[in-house]
């Protein structure tokens, strides 16, 4: 744990001080330190970071005397104990008399307000939104490794980076009020006319990492897949539509209606996955009684059964129908069936809508 968070904090110091064209001289000093306490800590493992390290700052012309020997001293194979009393000699005594706990102290005040969605309007204020909410949950999380990052979030990506374990920190530290407050708010982001696809992702991505580590979002499984088919993340998409299906089918409280299987169909239809979809459809065909739109056929290239689908749609006296019914004689290759629907609708043709398909008769 301790090692693949360090290198994350390392991969994030590097990504700062290479995208930054101007370092303050606070972050450059807090910085070395904390680079510092992680040689401490990683010891021997930090000697594979030491080239990349030692990069960016000479690139950046940075000279810590307390930096080089700590790094001097680990090339030597001078460790623990060496380290160890280098930096615990140097650490500057206001560091040793911070009071963790109340510069930790969680307020989720400053959060209610940066999650409020009202008087979002246009997508430069969702933009806006998104990046104000990101920056806050980094000032306001209660974990010290996530908080230090503020100081770089208004010079640098990091902070969306960040975004999902920076929410999931601040969620677990609000009351279930709160959190329902926040879900409401997601929600009301989620259904905006007019907020940017990017935005709808970044939603999505947080509602996933959330699942995957036991804390799953409370947002309906249907609305994040119709999200999810709305963004075109497919993958996503299937998983939430699937998901829906099992909880229906699992409480046997309501039918499964003709839409979901649809979804389910067409998405697997379009990554390509042609037997999971054809799977679906005898499934529905054989254990639900749910009437299937002919439109779903043509799509599996089922043109048999879109042909009866759209005959028994005739019998209700379905304009489209007949549009549909020549399609699939012509798929079929059925010419003569398709010359004679063809003459017999021409004569009640008034405004010529069948006309496109003389070329066909």
């Amino acid at each position: 744990m301790l090692r693949n968070s360090s290198s994350s904090s390392l991969s994030l110091i590097n990504l700062s001080s290479s995208n930054i064209q101007y370092v303050q001289e606070d972050i450059t000093t807090t910085t070395l330190e904390t680079l510092c306490c992680l040689a401490r800590s990683l010891c021997r493992e930090y000697k594979i970071w030491i080239p990349l390290v030692r990069k960016v700052l000479d690139k950046r012309c940075i000279i810590s005397d307390k930096y080089k020997r700590i790094e001097e001293a680990i090339l030597c194979n001078e460790y623990p104990e060496e380290v160890e009393t280098i930096v615990e000699d140097e650490l500057p005594d206001a560091l040793s008399a911070i009071n963790y706990e109340e510069s930790l102290r969680f307020s989720d005040v400053r959060l209610r307000n940066a999650w409020d969605t009202s008087c979002r309007y246009k997508k430069e204020d969702w933009s806006e939104w998104l990046r104000l909410f990101s920056i806050t949950l980094l000032r306001e999380s209660p974990v010290p490794s996530l908080r230090a990052c503020q100081h770089v979030s208004e010079y640098s990506t990091v902070v969306r980076e960040l975004f999902n374990a920076s929410f999931l920190s601040c969620w677990s530290a609000l009351n279930s009020s709160a959190q329902t407050q926040l879900v409401d708010n997601l929600k009301s982001a989620l259904t905006a006319p007019d907020i940017p696809p990017d935005i709808l992702q970044t939603i999505l991505s947080l509602a996933e990492f959330m699942e995957h580590d036991d804390k799953p979002l409370p947002i309906e499984t249907k609305l994040l897949g119709d999200i999810a088919l709305q963004c075109r993340a497919y993958g996503k998409a299937l998983y939430y539509k699937e998901l829906e299906f099992r909880k229906i089918q699992a409480e046997k409280k309501q039918q499964i209606d003709g839409d979901l299987l649809e979804s389910i169909i067409s998405i697997n239809t379009l990554i390509g996955q042609h037997k999971a979809a054809d799977g679906i459809l005898k499934f529905a065909q054989h254990n639900l009684n749910t009437k299937l739109d002919a439109g779903l056929y043509e799509k599996l290239g089922r043109w048999q059964d879109a042909l009866e689908a759209y005959r028994v749609r005739a019998t209700e006296n379905d304009p489209g129908s007949l549009i549909g019914m020549m399609h699939c004689y012509e798929s079929l290759g059925e010419w003569e069936e398709l010359s004679g629907l063809c003459h017999q609708v021409w004569s009640d043709d008034s405004d010529r809508k069948y006309r496109k398909f003389e070329r066909i008769s």
